[in-house]
């Protein structure tokens, strides 16, 4: 069972979270969003554990493609949240704002493991971030596309071209993105 993995990265305001919301919709697995800003509106709302543990029971019982938003939970459950992702499986699982959960140096161990081993139960993967020298870089390692809007700092077109050397950011217009596709 083959998964995806998507990154998307971009500045504020340049359309991430309009083109993660097209994943999302074009998905035919059922979706969790990992939404502590409260940016999605979707089929459920999760506001703190049971509740989720509720809808995910919906989705088990009646095979029914649900978007889940998990919101108002602390950092602190995001590794919980991606260890019940990777235990169901068959999942989109979104993670909004990546720098919130990991950093260069740092990656719960959950999340590792659902990049790393998430093709055994079919979890793909979609995350989203600002800045890409800012996230861990096993989230553009192992993606395999990568959607890149316009970026102005150096050192993030710097990370980019280290990956594709093909971006050029004074080609793409606001709204416009690059695309990465990391499986060629």
């Amino acid at each position: 069972m083959q998964n995806e993995i998507v990154c998307i990265l971009g500045k504020k305001g340049s359309g991430k979270s309009t083109l993660a919301k097209k994943y999302i919709i074009n998905s035919k697995k059922p979706v969790i969003i990992w939404d502590f800003l409260g940016e999605y509106e979707n089929d459920v709302v999760c506001e703190n554990l049971s509740e989720f543990q509720k809808a995910i029971k919906y989705v088990l019982l009646n095979k029914k493609r649900l978007i889940i938003s998990v919101r108002k939970f602390k950092v602190e459950q995001f590794p919980l949240l991606c260890w019940v992702a990777y235990e169901i499986g068959n999942f989109l699982f979104v993670i909004e704002e990546a720098t919130a959960v990991c950093n260069p140096s740092y990656i719960p161990e959950e999340f590792a493991f659902c990049f790393r081993y998430g093709r055994h139960k079919g979890l793909d993967l979609l995350t989203i971030a600002q800045r890409p020298p800012e996230i861990n870089r096993l989230l553009t390692s192992q993606s395999d596309i990568i959607n890149v809007f316009r970026f102005t700092e150096p050192r993030d077109i710097d990370y980019i071209q280290r990956i594709d050397h093909t971006y050029n950011p004074e080609k793409l217009k606001k709204y416009e993105y690059h695309i990465i596709d990391t499986r060629d």
